[in-house]
């Protein structure tokens, strides 16, 4: 028996507390509990879904500072933390200051330089801006079938390419953002911010 445990005893049995809840083998059991529970705990860590987070990890990130930076992505198992932020598919402009930025976000030289679904459709003359200072734009991919689009996060509607609805990452190839899928994250949005002009 340890002197800590000894004590212990010593100072129950003084006060006259029951002895039965204050017992040096209980303090043995809950110990080693801990340190098995620390041991599972370990062991899983390595084997979880990445995209999934655990409730201790959710937690940090509802609990953290109005002014902390938000992650770096987002999707339906991983929040942006704090209320100001709210996560964004990955084909919503961001924020950007003047006027036709948010367009200019979404133009392309080849079909490499688009999101999921996406296809460069080339700029000809007297196109709108901003066909004027670019190659081309990303545009949804026409289809006739699901097949057409070329990913299982994809759909054929009404001739053109849309992400598939979802409530989980798991139901996706990648991850599930803002009720769609698609193959990366989404990123965190600031409320606060004036909305792009």
């Amino acid at each position: 028996m340890t002197p800590l445990a000894a004590c212990a005893g010593l100072l129950c049995a003084a006060l006259g507390l029951l002895l039965s809840s204050c017992q040096p083998a209980e303090l043995e059991d809950e110990a080693t509990a801990s340190a098995g529970l620390t041991a599972a705990l370990q062991r899983t860590d390595s084997d979880r879904d990445p995209r999934v987070t655990t409730d201790a990890e959710d937690s940090a990130l509802q609990s953290t500072d109005p002014t902390d930076a938000p992650p770096a992505g987002c999707w339906a198992e991983r929040s942006c933390g704090a209320r100001k932020y709210v996560c964004k598919r990955p084909d919503t402009p961001r924020p950007c200051g003047a006027p036709g930025c948010s367009e200019m976000q979404f133009t392309c030289s080849s079909d490499a330089g688009c999101l999921e679904g996406y296809r460069c459709v080339l700029c000809k003359p007297g196109d709108p801006f901003p066909c004027t200072f670019a190659t081309g734009m990303c545009r949804p991919a026409s289809c006739a079938t699901d097949r057409d689009c070329g990913s299982p996060n994809l759909v054929c509607q009404s001739g053109a390419c849309a992400h598939k609805t979802c409530r989980t990452s798991r139901s996706c190839r990648g991850y599930c953002v803002a009720g769609s899928c698609w193959n990366k994250a989404g990123w965190c949005h600031d409320t606060t911010l004036p909305p792009p002009p």
